[in-house]
């Protein structure tokens, strides 16, 4: 028995592309056809490749009577098996041409990238990301292409949320406040402060590094100038993660390193900065000796305290 369901209670994700567009379309709308014509290519291409293996070497003239190697078949065609390590004589006016197939097709490796680079640009993805070839690309276009699917995938990642996640989060949580299966949450407080329990933060995941070395340091110099947080960086590269996850789980092992007494270059009293003097370059921090003579000075020596700072390296 059907039983139709109101439009209000069905979610119909699709990308709107134009106005006023209502309904959404496939997202492979676009090569479907294309996709079609690959199949059947490499398809005729594996028959004619395995025909063309069939056959070995072909025999001219001849008298094909009288020799029991020989089958006739049923389509008036004559036949020979051979056998590993035989040598055979022919008769007196045979000739025999082996077969030189021209399988598999050279051309096809070439061809069916094309296709795919086709494929790819109708679909709004990198060759690279959909074929998994990367031996037609160097480092750098693989890098910048990479890199434009990432904030594709971004994009995507965001409307999903946007789109589906979010609205089941809110139909969810409210049925669980209702049916009392979350007791930390009451019918009343979530009634009076909707907007608090609904905020929820999704942690969409993220992508590692394509060349650790240069983008760390990348990184770190743009958080030092401001220009991006280590939120962000961290939302970008964390693969889910986020700030508060990681310095939990930093703090987790600092406790536990401690406990186990052991230490690495990564400690923080190890990557602790030194403190310099700006106008010598030298430590500010002195021995005792030097603190006696600098109290044996008079004012006029001392150098200007206020021209002096600390600047950590």
């Amino acid at each position: 028995m059907l039983e139709g369901v109101p439009a209000a209670d069905m979610i119909h994700l699709r990308i709107i592309d134009r106005w006023p567009q209502t309904r959404g379309v496939p997202w492979m709308h676009t090569v479907i056809q294309k996709l079609n014509d690959m199949d059947g290519y490499s398809e005729a291409e594996i028959v004619a490749a395995r025909g063309a293996a069939a056959y070995l070497a072909m025999v001219e003239q001849g008298d094909l009577l009288g020799d029991p190697t020989i089958e006739e078949q049923d389509d008036d065609t004559y036949e020979q098996f051979l056998e590993p390590g035989v040598a055979r004589r022919l008769k007196k006016g045979e000739k025999i041409n082996f077969n030189n197939p021209n399988r598999p097709n050279s051309q096809l490796d070439p061809f069916m990238r094309y296709m795919l680079r086709e494929v790819a640009a109708g679909v709004g993805v990198s060759y690279e990301a959909l074929s998994r070839d990367y031996a037609q690309s160097n480092y750098s276009s693989s890098r910048l292409a990479l890199l434009d699917d990432r904030d594709t995938w971004r994009v995507l990642q965001q409307w999903y949320i946007r789109t589906f996640r979010q609205r089941i989060h809110e139909a969810w949580l409210g049925q669980a406040v209702l049916a009392g299966v979350i007791p930390s949450i009451t019918v009343q407080a979530f009634a009076t402060d909707m907007e608090r329990y609904l905020g929820v933060k999704y942690k969409a995941r993220g992508w590692g590094w394509i060349d650790p070395t240069k983008e760390v340091a990348a990184f770190k110099e743009a958080v030092k100038a401001g220009f991006i947080t280590q939120t962000a960086v961290i939302a970008q590269t964390g693969n889910g993660a986020d700030l508060q996850d990681v310095l939990e789980e930093r703090r987790d092992e600092l406790d536990q390193a401690e406990q186990l007494q052991l230490s690495f270059d990564t400690d923080p009293g190890a990557a602790a900065p030194q403190l310099t003097d700006e106008s010598t370059g030298t430590d500010s921090v002195t021995d005792d000796d030097d603190d006696e003579t600098d109290d044996d000075d008079d004012d006029e020596n001392r150098p200007n305290q206020q021209g002096r700072g600390l600047v950590a390296v």
